[in-house]
């Protein structure tokens, strides 16, 4: 008794014979070609993840995550929570950024297929600004008060800013 085991190449060859032996049967071929070349023009991905807190340990949602020297970049979620999908065999450099807080840069190692890569971030919060004063150096004008009466007015404005007749 023969064991029969089934690999790429023994597929193609059974959906070629059953092709030869039946007729015409196209969608066996289809599957068959689909088997075996599927696998190998599927790209490999690695993941990077993780989460992006402040300095105080808070949570922080709608971080800018940009991969430079790609096209590819993400948010964090409300929680703080980001994933990428990326190109495995490749060393990456991410670019973190928020409103109120400085760029930061962090470098990936070179990531294999199917690996998934944990990266948690702590921004510093805020900038800090310098005191400032804000002074007026005018002249208030002397403003007459108008009294309107609305039975001898054509056009007055409503609440939304616009005019009713």
């Amino acid at each position: 008794m023969k064991k029969l085991i089934l690999t790429k190449s023994n597929i193609l060859n059974i959906a070629v014979r059953s092709i030869l032996l039946q007729g015409s049967n196209v969608v066996l071929l289809f599957v068959a070609f689909l088997l075996l070349f599927s696998s190998s023009f599927a790209q490999k991905n690695a993941s990077i993840f993780g989460l992006v807190k402040d300095s105080l340990g808070r949570d922080i949602p709608d971080v800018n995550i940009q991969v430079i020297g790609k096209n590819m970049a993400t948010t964090t979620n409300e929680v703080g929570y980001y994933s990428l999908s990326l190109p495995a065999n490749e060393a990456y450099e991410l670019n973190f950024s928020y409103v109120g807080s400085p760029k930061n840069r962090y470098s990936v190692r070179t990531l294999k297929e199917g690996e998934k890569f944990k990266l948690d971030v702590r921004l510093n919060s805020g900038v800090m600004l310098n005191d400032f004063v804000f002074q007026e150096e005018r002249e208030r004008e002397k403003v007459s008060m108008y009294t309107i009466d609305p039975r001898k007015t054509s056009y007055l404005p409503n609440v939304g800013g616009s005019f009713e007749q």
